[in-house]
């Protein structure tokens, strides 16, 4: 959203949206404006990290919304970076340690 923070004539502080062209909070303390400001950003950096995180854990194709894979389509799109950047061995490198992981885990489960 874009906003900007103005002085009122009365010397206080408000917040104007620069997409609706409004006030949207006025008679604001400095620390008032600070905290609504603060909270506006992290109820949009935790909306943005829960769906980063839904998005793995249903793996959801890169660069889409919602689109799912077959469970492991965000994997190989990695390892193929990797490859891509890094080699072909990088990737094997990582599979391996996949797969160990993977194994530990099971054994730990079991």
């Amino acid at each position: 959203m874009g906003e900007m923070i103005v002085r009122q004539p009365n010397g206080l502080l408000a917040r104007f949206s620069t997409v609706t062209d409004s006030f949207t909070e006025m008679d604001l303390s400095p620390e008032g404006a600070l905290e609504a400001i603060t909270q506006d950003q992290i109820d949009h950096l935790l909306q943005s990290a829960r769906r980063a995180v839904r998005a793995g854990i249903e793996d959801w194709i890169p660069h889409t919304v919602g689109r799912k894979g077959d469970g492991l389509a965000r994997w190989r799109h990695c390892l193929a970076l990797i490859e891509q950047v890094h080699g072909k061995a990088a990737a094997q490198e990582v599979c391996a340690t996949g797969e160990k992981t993977a194994r530990s885990l099971v054994k730990w489960a079991g």
